[in-house]
């Protein structure tokens, strides 16, 4: 685990780098977002991007959980 302090705009062209350069292409990456709106938009750079990627809002999570624990 690493943590890294970044300016702002410095933040998705590091973590692109991260995902097209540092982590090996065959594994799964988890990116935790804190609103809709920054999954969706992050979606869409790593999509332009060519980083294959699915996304989940926390609350179809949570949604899921309670689902299966319902059962």
């Amino acid at each position: 685990m690493a943590f890294f302090s970044l300016k702002k705009d410095e933040k998705i062209p590091f973590l692109l780098y991260l995902l097209q350069e540092i982590i090996d292409q065959g594994k799964l990456t988890i990116i935790f977002v804190s609103t809709k709106h920054h999954v969706e938009y992050l979606q869409q750079i790593l999509t332009q991007a060519g980083i294959s990627c699915t996304y989940i809002y926390g609350f179809v999570f949570f949604f899921l959980h309670f689902l299966f624990f319902k059962k």
